[in-house]
């Protein structure tokens, strides 16, 4: 298998687990600024104190592994330490498994920073800002699909609905999207994949009657050639408009005659 190097577009040979790269998305870097924002937001004294007298030996243990040279191995430590986060529910060692995980959103191999988001999805509380922050910058910048869909996945579940800050990103998609179908540099299955989960966020993050969010979904709907993509952009819109949206209710009875028993 082939996939191109972070931050460079030069072509490499890879394996599995490596970054799957949509040719032209940029900039290629994974949620800068995510971490140090994370990093902050857990520095409070009573972490400190916990840190310099009682870190138990297995944390050591799993702070060693998260670092591992082998990728396999990083991403083992991920689920370690979501195992550990399930044993010990309070206390500092949850703002240390947050932090811990937040770490791997940086990781070199995209299989890591996938599981690190998947991981923070279990840990985190909604409306943990740092958190959705970190989510939408990997949406926004990182190069590899699997860890932009894992993260369109998870913002739902972390972000408020209405937090414009964690829509941004989303909407973004979608443009970049639109624009690749009309240039060489095009993967269906990709854009596909994108296309649906974005549309499924937008009906969870965005504000009832949220204009410029509907006319996106049902810019979607009209013109989307992917069933499953016209099928949740339908949901979507039935999740959001307002009783008595005329253009809303116009798009709907579209969906009714589509030809996919799903839309």
């Amino acid at each position: 298998a082939q996939s191109k190097k972070r931050g460079t577009g030069a072509v490499l040979e890879g394996g599995p687990g490596d970054d799957v790269h949509i040719g032209g998305w940029g900039p290629l870097v994974a949620g800068e600024g995510a971490h140090e924002s994370l990093t902050a937001h857990v520095g409070d004294e009573t972490w400190k104190l916990w840190m310099t007298l009682g870190f138990p030996a297995m944390l050591n243990s799993l702070e060693t592994a998260l670092h591992d040279s082998r990728a396999s191995a990083r991403k083992a430590a991920v689920g370690q330490v979501l195992k550990y986060a399930a044993e010990h529910p309070e206390g500092p060692a949850e703002t240390w498994v947050i932090q811990a995980l937040s770490g791997r959103l940086e990781d070199d191999s995209a299989c890591v920073r996938e599981a690190a988001v998947r991981g923070l999805v279990k840990v985190s509380e909604k409306g943990n800002r740092p958190v959705v922050v970190a989510m939408a910058s990997l949406i926004d910048q990182d190069s590899a699909v699997t860890v932009k869909k894992a993260a369109l996945q998870a913002l739902p579940r972390l972000a408020n609905r209405g937090d414009e800050e964690a829509l941004a990103p989303v909407m973004k998609v979608l443009e970049r999207v639109q624009m690749h179908e009309r240039c060489d540099i095009f993967d269906p299955h990709a854009s596909r994949m994108l296309s649906k989960q974005a549309v499924r966020a937008l009906g969870n993050l965005a504000g009832r009657g949220n204009e410029a969010v509907l006319k996106v979904l049902i810019v979607r709907v009209l013109d989307e050639r992917e069933p499953s993509v016209r099928e949740a952009a339908a949901r979507s819109i039935s999740n959001l408009a307002d009783v008595d949206d005329a253009k809303s209710i116009a798009a709907l009875r579209l969906c009714m005659e589509d030809e996919d028993e799903g839309v």
